[in-house]
């Protein structure tokens, strides 16, 4: 057995040194491939370059770089959930709602204490399900996507109570479920923001 560990160490080692070898040749310096390692298995904390990267594409409007990057990263850096958030946004604005749904179900397996990703997952939920239209009653045809963004977002105000967010979205959603003195209580405790527009659009119809 020891000699069996001895020999997987050894494979590990030639392996991380020609890895490491083929990043110098690239033109990388040995801190940064140090630093790209350490973020890659969760060992180092901070956002990678190649996410950043990404980020400052997506600002300056270059979509294209941005999800080149962005998708990179994602597949390099498999315990980080940032990148995953970018692309999803970049999906929702494209109007894909079903590709934002995979990139933010992912986030949160990978981040499950993550507010942002548990928000923005059950915001999608939520547009899924406004998107799917709504019976002769009034109620959203899309019942289901409803209780997993009202999932969504209770788990993001109880990991963070002061998420005005999450509570004023869950208020919409509520409204939408039917649960209206819930609603009305959440919506309350969320003040102003432009989720009380959506809550007056969900008791329409009633």
């Amino acid at each position: 057995m020891g000699c069996f560990v001895r020999f997987v160490l050894f494979a590990l080692l030639l392996l991380a040194l020609a890895v490491a070898g083929l990043f110098l040749l690239m033109g990388g310096g040995l801190e940064t491939f140090v630093v790209d390692l350490g973020q890659s298995t969760g060992l180092m904390a901070g956002t990678p370059e190649q996410t950043t990267r990404g980020i400052d594409a997506f600002k300056r409007g270059d979509l294209a770089t941005a999800e080149q990057e962005l998708s990179q990263a994602a597949m390099s850096y498999p315990r980080s959930a940032l990148a995953l958030l970018y692309l999803a946004k970049m999906r929702t604005d494209a109007g894909d709602l079903a590709k934002a749904t995979e990139y933010l179900e992912t986030a949160v397996a990978r981040e499950p204490n993550s507010v942002v990703a548990h928000r923005q997952l059950g915001l999608t939920y939520l547009a899924t399900a406004r998107a799917s239209g709504r019976l002769s009653t009034g109620r959203l045809r899309s019942h289901d996507d409803l209780l997993l963004a009202d999932r969504h977002f209770a788990i993001a105000a109880t990991l963070d109570p002061g998420d005005r967010a999450a509570l004023g979205y869950r208020a919409c959603t509520l409204g939408e479920l039917g649960a209206e003195a819930e609603a009305a209580q959440l919506l309350s405790a969320a003040g102003d923001g432009p989720w009380q527009s959506c809550i007056r659009t969900g008791t329409e119809g009633r």
